[in-house]
């Protein structure tokens, strides 16, 4: 891992880092074979990661400002169609959908099967009160009492 920051002039005469384990480890010129040309080149190393970390900022940061008022005036840039969340939450709302859809398949079944087919009519067949009323010969309150029944027992099973 490189450093964000420059080691100051004076405390370059030997080099500090933390091991894996987060152990502080100093070297120093003439310990272990390491020399004073070892310590310079691995500041100079640190310095050149430095530099590259903030030269990748600016750029991060001037793409940022170049491209933010393209994406006010361009709508392409503005899709989110495979935005890992909005897919995933997308996902979950149509599991959600189908998984109610199969609840209240399974709620009709489970009617009489002449309410089965007054709800196919009143929604399938998309007909009015009156005129289920006309062809099976009552009154538009006895369809509209028939169908306040039905969705009770629905709404009963869907819990």
């Amino acid at each position: 891992m490189k450093k964000v920051y420059k080691t100051g002039k004076r405390n370059r005469t030997t080099y500090v880092y933390r091991s894996v384990t987060g152990q502080r480890i100093e070297m120093q010129p003439g310990e272990n074979g390491v020399t004073e040309m070892d310590i310079a080149l691995l500041h100079e190393d640190d310095d050149e990661g430095v530099r590259a970390h903030d030269r990748n900022i600016y750029k991060l940061d001037g793409y940022l400002e170049d491209i933010s008022p393209a994406i006010d005036h361009n709508p392409m840039l503005r899709d989110d169609r495979y935005n890992p969340e909005r897919v995933i939450t997308q996902r979950e709302q149509e599991d959600e959908g189908e998984r109610k859809i199969q609840n209240m398949l399974e709620a009709i079944e489970d009617l009489e099967s002449q309410q089965q087919a007054l709800i196919k009519k009143k929604y399938v067949d998309d007909r009015s009160n009156v005129d289920i009323a006309a062809e099976e010969g009552v009154t538009e309150a006895a369809i509209r009492g028939k169908l306040g029944r039905i969705h009770k027992r629905l709404r009963k099973k869907m819990e």
